[in-house]
């Protein structure tokens, strides 16, 4: 799994990869999907986002690339990808990977995955924020 992950950001990373689009800011990040990358399997969708980073993180990263799968039905949420990029919109040396999150979470209202969620589970012609 790892093997598809690190092959998958190789491909897609780095802001030349992405038109990617603000949907939220708080005092820690800036946050970013691609509306191009949005997947829809059933009541599923993927989509890849970027959070950067106003601070260096705990790999020293300045952004993180996620995957991100969003349960339009049942309103929440998982990363079964991330990896810590050094420089900022995904940019730069990859710092490190993590392919093991398997665990869905609730999604409360207001908050920067409710937002994605919104946007994702919407019809392609109605995905503006």
């Amino acid at each position: 799994m790892r093997l598809i992950a690190t092959v998958l950001l190789m491909t897609f990373a780095g802001s030349a990869w992405a038109e990617w689009v603000k949907y939220a800011e708080s005092k820690e990040t800036v946050e970013y999907y691609d509306p191009a990358t949005i997947k829809k399997r059933g009541k599923f969708r993927r989509v890849w986002m970027v959070s950067d980073l106003k601070r260096r993180g705990t790999r020293n990263e300045l952004s993180r690339l996620l995957l991100a799968e969003y349960d339009c039905e049942e309103n929440r949420w998982r990363i079964p990808f991330v990896s810590a990029q050094s420089e900022r919109m995904a940019g730069g040396e990859t710092l490190g990977t993590d392919d093991s999150g398997n665990v869905w979470n609730d999604i409360a209202p207001q908050t920067a995955p409710g937002i994605v969620l919104q946007i994702v589970c919407r019809p392609p012609g109605q995905r503006s924020i």
